[in-house]
């Protein structure tokens, strides 16, 4: 009892299904015949829910929908039919062998992604894409189809990038960050994908997330260019964005991030004014600030939350220089209508 209601202490605490009760379960599809069960199975692939079309595209007929409703397994709802248990869809899914989970996962989503309002859909096509070139039953599924594993793999990341731009523009941060983890199983060694994540955590204000990730990508990449960026980072982000950190990095760790990206950084680029920005604010160095704020304004398309707004607030607060243009400040967390969450910058 807390705070004068009922909570449940854990999941764990015992309350789960019974080995009987699947038992029966299973048993009970196992007495369907072999397309009614095969009908079950992949309607357990699409999801709690699912249409009479879509469950044709993986089987190639409706037919056995009456007879999955007469057994009692489906209830016909509207618009879409739907399981009566959560459990027995649970079941069913269980049932299927690992490759044939990956082939219908496959199937369905290339389905699905013939709908015009596709992108709608992007958290489902991304699961199902996902799915299907899950890293645990690949081997099994696609051993003798490389081609066909590399083209699922890039539609994968493709939706799990879609989605998670569109969680990132919801400020579901949560759900951008599943995704992009999701995403980074699938290719773990993408720098981008490290970066992108390490850039939701400082949304997040987690900063050992944020370092944690950010550290991760400087260890996939030998490119000075982004070794500037992700070090310009670190320092603006670590110097910027102090309540974030429940540890703080040390000083010297943070001058090393500030001395790395003006060392790789060209004068003009972003990284260089992040790296100075940070400069400026940790030296209380002016020149270095004004530089940042010239280059931010030679190419910069600037937002409420971008560098330039948070140098020129804090030059105001100094009043060491002439009016600074109107700001909102050091800018807020919340992501502008450009951005997204994994980096387009080629490599």
């Amino acid at each position: 009892r807390r705070n004068g209601t009922w909570a449940l202490r854990s999941e764990r605490d015992g309350l789960g299904i019974p080995d009987s009760v699947r038992g029966v379960l299973a048993a009970r599809i196992d007495l369907l015949d072999a397309s009614a069960k095969a009908a079950l199975q992949a309607a357990a692939v699409i999801g709690r829910s699912f249409s009479p079309p879509a469950l044709s595209a993986l089987v190639g007929s409706a037919a056995e929908i009456r007879t999955l409703v007469e057994r009692g397994f489906v209830r016909p709802t509207e618009p879409e039919l739907m399981f009566k248990h959560a459990l027995t869809r649970e079941v069913a899914y269980g049932t299927l062998p690992k490759a044939n989970r990956a082939h219908l996962h496959a199937t369905f989503a290339a389905w699905l992604e013939r709908d015009e309002a596709a992108d709608q859909r992007a958290g489902t096509l991304a699961y199902h894409y996902a799915e299907a070139v899950n890293p645990e039953f690949t081997g099994l599924a696609w051993r003798d189809q490389p081609d066909q594993l590399e083209r699922l793999t890039a539609r994968a990341l493709h939706w799990l990038g879609r989605a998670a731009e569109l969680a990132l523009g919801r400020f579901d941060l949560d759900e951008n960050l599943a995704l992009l983890h999701r995403a980074a199983e699938l290719s773990p060694s993408d720098v981008r994908l490290w970066q992108a994540i390490g850039r939701a955590n400082a949304l997040k204000m987690d900063g050992e997330a944020y370092w944690q990730a950010m550290l991760k990508a400087t260890d996939l990449t030998s490119d000075r260019n982004i070794l500037a960026e992700l070090y310009g980072a670190l320092a603006f982000e670590s110097t910027m964005r102090g309540a974030m950190w429940k540890r703080a990095p040390d000083d010297e760790t943070v001058l090393g991030w500030m001395e790395k990206a003006l060392e790789l950084a060209a004068p003009d680029s972003r990284a260089f004014a992040l790296a100075s920005i940070a400069k400026g604010m940790h030296e209380d160095d002016v020149p270095a600030t004004e530089h940042a704020i010239s280059i931010a304004k030679s190419g910069w398309r600037t937002s409420s939350s971008s560098p330039l707004d948070c140098t020129r607030s804090s030059r105001s607060r100094r009043t060491r220089a002439t009016t600074p243009p109107r700001t909102n400040g050091r800018g807020s967390n919340s992501p502008s209508r450009t951005d997204s969450p994994i980096p387009t910058t080629s490599h």
